[in-house]
């Protein structure tokens, strides 16, 4: 059987989980390495911690490829270092790792938010400039936004850092911009 370790927090944030896994917090530095002992066959780095912590080094994740271990990255800084590190066998996953890996999309920190601690589930407490540029593009396609609008919204919500993109300021922000609901 192959053993699956996955690195997840508030991209899954209320989200089922597979019971054939390991589920890990979001990684800090070191975290992937320590799977290189020969019982891991998979990670999956979905979000990885920033800021307080040392984010997951892409030579760690070189190691444990090195060591035999398949490399998966999606969502959040997983599909950051996928984009990073493809060329070197990391498996990147979905839409954000497509955008970094085309080069549509370049900031770290288009994918940080704060979120809560582990006791509380790490709840997202900000919104990821990734999932609101993802509201827009659905606002324009489905015709209720005109990418006029939503290129003037997209620029309020870069200009603005990660650390104050809550609730309270995408409502204001939708408002400030007359975007629907």
């Amino acid at each position: 059987m192959t053993t699956v370790h996955v690195f997840a927090g508030p991209s899954l944030y209320g989200a089922a989980r597979a019971t054939d896994m390991i589920w890990h917090p979001p990684a800090a530095a070191g975290d992937l390495l320590a799977l290189a002992d020969g019982a891991c066959r998979v990670a999956v780095l979905i979000d990885g911690l920033f800021g307080a912590a040392r984010s997951p080094w892409h030579k760690e994740i070189l190691l444990l490829m090195a060591a035999g271990v398949r490399v998966v990255g999606a969502a959040s800084m997983g599909a950051l270092r996928a984009a990073e590190l493809d060329r070197f066998g990391v498996i990147g996953v979905g839409a954000i790792y497509w955008a970094y890996a085309r080069g549509t999309l370049l900031a770290d920190d288009a994918v940080a938010l704060l979120h809560a601690p582990a006791a509380l589930g790490h709840r997202p407490l900000t919104i990821a400039e990734v999932d609101l540029r993802a509201r827009l593009f659905r606002s324009v396609r489905n015709g209720a936004t005109a990418p006029a609008q939503a290129r003037a919204a997209l620029a309020d919500i870069v200009a603005t850092p990660y650390t104050r993109r809550d609730g309270d300021w995408a409502a204001q922000l939708w408002s400030r911009h007359a975007l629907p609901g």
